[in-house]
Order: C-alpha cells, then sequence, then structure tokens
C-alpha cells in the first residue's frame, strides 16, 4: 500500500463514525486497482443512508421480502462482491490473520471472532487494517455461577479445565471492568453472559486500539 493509501486508511480507522473517508478511501481504491472492495464499501454506504423501508428491518440490514427488489439486488450483489478474491486479498492487505468469522458494516469489518490464541501478538495488526469495534474471542465463554458471569485471567493459577473455557488473555483482561473478589481469586463478574460478553469484547477493542497506536 502506498503512503497515501496508508493514511487515507488510517482516516477511516481512526473516525469509525464517519462515511467520508470511506468514500474517499474506496476512490483510493478504484484508482489502484480494487474495484470489488470500492464497490462494496460504496453500496454499504448507500444502504445504511437508505435503508430499507420496511420498518420491521434491523438498521443497515437488507430484508428477506421477496417482493423488496431493491433489498435483493442489493444482497445478490453483495454476495458476487464477497465471493472476489480482490475484495478478501484486499481487505486483510495479502495477509491470513486469525480470525473465523467477521461482520461488515459500511465496506468495512467491524465485528469479528478472533482465535484466542495469539490474540495480543496480533491484535495491532488487526486494529491498523480495520475499524474493528466488536470482537468475540472463538471458543471462549464465561462461566456461570451463583455469582454471576466469570471471566478469569488465564495466568490465574489453580483453574480447573472447564474454566480454561472462561480465560482471556492478562492484557485484555486488566482492560475490562473492575472485578470482584470471589473467594481467594479476583474474578470478573457480571450479572449476564451478554454483559460479561460485551465487557471482553470492549477490553479487547481497547487492547487493539492501544496496540495498533489508537489511543
Amino acid at each position: 500500500m502506498t503512503a497515501d493509501g496508508a493514511a487515507l486508511l488510517r482516516a477511516v480507522i481512526e473516525t469509525p463514525a464517519d462515511d467520508a473517508p470511506r468514500l474517499v478511501y474506496a476512490d483510493w481504491l478504484d484508482d489502484h486497482g480494487r474495484p470489488a472492495w470500492a464497490e462494496f464499501i460504496r453500496l454499504q454506504v448507500a444502504a445504511a443512508r437508505e435503508p430499507c423501508p420496511n420498518t420491521w428491518v434491523p438498521p443497515r440490514q437488507a430484508c428477506a421480502a421477496p417482493d423488496c427488489r431493491g433489498c435483493r439486488q442489493f444482497r445478490d450483489r453483495m454476495a458476487d462482491l464477497y465471493r472476489q478474491p480482490d475484495l478478501t486479498d484486499a481487505v486483510w492487505a495479502g495477509w491470513n490473520p486469525p480470525v473465523v468469522g467477521v461482520g461488515f458494516d459500511r465496506g468495512f469489518i467491524e465485528t469479528a471472532a478472533v482465535a484466542p490464541e495469539g490474540f495480543t501478538q496480533v491484535a495491532g495488526r488487526l486494529f491498523a487494517l480495520q475499524p474493528l469495534r466488536s470482537v468475540r474471542l472463538a471458543g471462549r465463554r464465561s462461566e456461570l455461577t451463583k455469582t454471576g458471569a466469570v471471566w478469569y485471567s488465564e495466568e490465574q493459577i489453580g483453574l480447573s479445565p472447564a474454566q480454561m473455557g472462561a480465560s482471556v488473555p492478562r492484557a485484555v483482561y486488566e482492560l475490562m471492568a473492575s472485578p470482584k473478589v470471589r473467594g481467594r481469586w479476583i474474578a470478573k463478574v457480571y450479572p449476564t453472559h451478554a454483559e460479561a460478553d460485551a465487557a471482553l469484547s470492549a477490553g479487547c477493542v481497547a487492547f487493539g486500539r492501544r496496540a495498533a497506536g489508537l489511543g
């Protein structure tokens, strides 16, 4: 990627709520042989600005009604573009990251499921390439106890095999919400799994943005 391309991408990542940097970057992609991703960005931005008229459809999503011609065409074209190697190669700049699932919003990846092994080593690169706003560590699930949904630090000693499935990297753990004392261990305790998952995501995002120099 040229220096101007890197600067344009950085603007997208630093201001994820703003469409303008995304559309400018789409123009740059067109000029540098990446038309599939450029069109993908423009179509998703346009869909976000002009949502489906069916009020039951979640924001920024296409409906499944067979008579909604605009949504049907949008879905079909999105599927065509997503299958093109030009798009998948461009999104990760030729890198094969330890990502097992993604969600696009306005042309860029904003949600991702990442293999937990080595997340802290690759997080800086992940967050330097895409404006991630939500992260899940694949295969990890908070433990449901009498006190709530619990996360443990990977470096805690004496965790059972079941509890290890609820462990997260210590660097991420330390960026999550304030812990409660649970017995002789300090664990992160939340009322529900959903709140525990949200806290883990926030910790991952904070770590990734810091690793990418985004503050």
